[in-house]
């Protein structure tokens, strides 16, 4: 009998379920096994995300997996991703996996929703006045650029108390 080694992510950062197509449905011809290295498709882009299953080592084609993923390059992800989010596993340009995040790990992953934000803001945060409004602006400079949302934005104080800032792009 031959010990069987688990493939062990590191930091994984992500949790969901993949379904992995079979070679009629243009996907792959053999299975997949723990730390494969599919690119990880979403919103235009393809990113490295290594896989680990959760529990068992490779998976057959035609069947849905849960698997655990980390990112290769995870500072493109802050602010992108949530639960339920769909995603593709492909090899080039051939889609071979159709996955949804079921969980989100790494916290600063999740997609930044302004309402949830605001509505879980401590009641003793007071909002900005016209007299701080220079430090919203680097505040929000920050986060902007330090996400990589958004990597030019100009500020213009309009001095109207119901719409204090234009931020332009």
């Amino acid at each position: 009998m031959t010990d069987v080694i688990t493939y062990q992510l590191p930091r994984p950062e992500l949790q969901a379920d993949i379904y992995y197509l079979t070679e009629k449905e243009s996907g792959r011809r053999t299975h997949v096994g723990s730390g494969y290295r599919g690119q990880f498709y979403y919103d235009g882009k393809n990113f490295v995300a290594q896989q680990q299953f959760i529990d068992k080592e490779w998976c057959e084609l035609g069947d849905t997996a849960k698997v655990l993923l980390q990112t290769g390059s995870p500072q493109f992800h802050v602010g992108q991703l949530y639960v339920g989010k769909e995603f593709e596993i492909r090899e080039g340009a051939r889609i071979v996996g159709k996955g949804t995040i079921t969980h989100v790990l790494r916290q600063d992953f999740n997609y930044w929703d302004g309402k949830t934000f605001l509505a879980n803001l401590d009641s003793n945060v007071l909002p900005y006045n016209g007299d701080d409004l220079h430090g919203y602006e680097i505040d929000f400079d920050h986060y902007l650029t330090e996400t990589g949302l958004i990597s030019n934005i100009d500020f213009e104080m309009t001095g109207n108390p119901e719409c204090m800032i234009l931020v332009k792009m």
